[in-house]
């Protein structure tokens, strides 16, 4: 008696049979173009000026990321979600090892940088530099702030309290907390780069004082001392409060650049020193977030970086291609054993630091060409 045929049925593959490199492929083919996030509504053009209510103000302004991954697979099931967020974060910190996203053309490769290994300050002569094009999928993920900027308001100009995060912001803090590298592109007003503000160092005389005050030496010389001269006092730099509240929600950063902007006519305009950055070296020298939360990790110890930069740019315009010359860098790059304890509670890191410094030209013709004055230095924290 003949046997009976055996049927075997084959079972289609599904996402999770495949093997993890596969779908790891698959989500990010999926993953969705870069964006830009506006926190602030746009004006409209039929309200009146005076008429239009005041908006609400955020610290940042817009949040730039390079890639996205799309809902419906963050929404699939916990697993899928956790692989997700996973390569996102993957596509977040290296984003030469992972494939374009859709929708996004192969960027250029990256201009070279200046060589920080001589340690006797050096002259470079360099083209103008390029711009920063936060639209590169290639770029890390970026926060645009504006800080201390005038706006308009219905009774006339005035500086807004941006004390608090925009709601988009707590809404993409899943994926920002997935970055390693952050960057800050800042367009700080003269309130920030005349420095903090001017204070004494004692109260001066008052009126009254003045009235009765009588000459007692044989010359007829007053008795009066004479009123103390104003310095720069030694508040906390506002700009590094503003990093640090950021910093603060994203205890996963390890490398942060800031990009401090202003317009070119307001860098020959405005009645600063000769440095231009001479007002706000505190901010320069010390932490980029200050003291506060931001300098903070989360065991309450003092927060180490792995890098930090930050450049000092004029523009020609505040749209994105224009000519931009950085007029001031500073890098600081910390050794191995910076951030995790090295048997002196962290503390002692041999930190490696870069400094460049030009000087604007007065005419755009010159800008093709500007030297640099470099000098490279250890300094032990």
């Amino acid at each position: 008696m003949p046997s009976s045929p055996t049927i075997t049925t084959t079972l289609k593959p599904t996402l999770l049979t495949l093997p993890r490199e596969l779908r790891n492929e698959i989500y990010t083919h999926l993953f969705l173009p870069s964006h830009i996030y506006s926190t602030s509504p746009r004006p409209s053009s039929y309200a009146i000026k005076r008429l239009t209510p005041t908006q609400p103000t955020y610290i940042e302004d817009e949040i730039f990321l390079p890639t996205r991954p799309p809902l419906n697979l963050l929404h699939t099931c916990a697993q899928t979600r956790h692989e997700v967020l996973e390569q996102t974060a993957l596509a977040f910190n290296n984003p030469p090892a992972c494939h374009q996203p859709r929708g996004t053309a192969t960027p250029p490769p990256p201009s070279s940088s200046p060589n920080p290994s001589s340690a006797a300050p050096a002259t470079t002569t360099s083209d103008t530099s390029t711009p920063t094009n936060v639209n590169d999928a290639t770029a890390p993920v970026t926060l645009t702030l504006q800080h201390q900027i005038p706006v308009r308001g219905p009774f006339g100009p005035y500086i807004p309290t941006r004390t608090a995060l925009s709601p988009h912001f707590h809404a993409l803090l899943p994926l920002l907390t997935l970055s390693k590298r952050l960057r800050f592109t800042i367009w700080a007003g003269w309130a920030w780069w005349d420095g903090p503000p001017l204070t004494r160092t004692s109260p001066p005389p008052s009126s009254g004082a003045r009235r009765v005050a009588r000459p007692v030496s044989c010359d007829g010389t007053d008795c009066m001392e004479a009123t103390p001269q104003p310095v720069r006092g030694r508040e906390r730099d506002t700009l590094g409060v503003v990093l640090g509240k950021v910093l603060g929600c994203l205890s996963g950063v390890e490398e942060v650049e800031v990009e401090v902007r202003m317009l070119v006519w307001d860098y020959w305009d405005w009645d600063l020193p000769v440095r231009r950055w001479e007002r706000v070296e505190g901010w320069l020298g010390g932490s980029v977030v200050g003291e506060g939360d931001g300098n903070r990790d989360g065991d309450g110890g003092r927060r180490r970086w792995r890098r930090v930069e930050r450049r000092l740019v004029v523009c020609e315009t505040t749209e994105e291609g224009g000519n931009q010359i950085v007029f001031f860098r500073k890098e600081e790059v910390w050794g191995v054993g910076g951030r995790e304890g090295d048997g002196n509670g962290g503390l002692g890191a041999e930190v490696l630091v870069t400094e460049e410094t030009a000087e604007v030209p007065d005419t755009y013709d010159e800008w093709d060409a500007v030297e640099h004055m470099s000098r490279t230095y250890t300094r032990r924290e």
